[in-house]
Parts: structure tokens; sequence; C-alpha cells
């Protein structure tokens, strides 16, 4: 009788072993992940903060049927009609404000 539950003594032992070695290789990983996303973050904030401008001018770039405007910060397009009236006062992209809008006959 104590030989049983000496063994069953044993696999338990055992089995919480195997459980806490997996829950230790799982906790690294997730500490692991979670460093990596912080560092990440971190990357990101410094390249935002690099990249961006408090404020940018907003460039008629080609007049079709409506006109095609470029922020001078983030250098993307966008197709509007008049800017201003609209209420087009920063870039829908990285949130620059516009100082100045800059049509083609100024050029």
């Amino acid at each position: 009788m104590e030989r049983i539950r000496a063994l069953k003594y044993k696999y338990r032992i055992s089995e919480l072993q195997k459980l806490s070695t997996a829950v230790k290789r799982r906790r690294r990983k997730e500490n692991m992940w979670i460093t990596k996303i912080i560092e990440l973050t971190d990357k990101l904030k410094k390249l935002e903060k690099a990249n961006l401008r408090e404020e940018a001018e907003l460039r008629q770039v080609l007049y079709i049927t409506g006109v095609v405007w470029e922020c001078s910060n983030c250098h993307r397009t966008f197709v509007l009609y008049n800017p201003k009236s609209e209420g087009y006062n920063y870039c829908p992209v990285c949130g620059a404000k516009f100082k100045e809008y800059v049509y083609l006959e100024d050029d």
C-alpha cells in the first residue's frame, strides 16, 4: 500500500515539475514579446516625433476634375476642391497644421 502511495506521489511530483517548466517557458516567451512590443512602440514614437512638423504647406499639384493637393510634411496627395472652404486645416495623415495653401498660380 505504501509503495503505491509512493509511486502516486512520485508521479504527481513529476507532473507538477513538467507543468512548472511549461509555465516558466511560456512566461519567458510572453516577457520576450512584451519587451519587443515596448521597444517597437518606443521606436515608433521617436520616428513620429522626428518626422512630424508642427506646420506644413498644402500645395496644389494638379488640376483635373478635382484638385490634387500635397502635404509638404508627409508628401501624401489628396483630391480636394477647395481645402480652405471644406475646413481642411490639418493633414489627415500626419496631423500637421496647414499654415499656407500654395496654389498653382502662385508658383
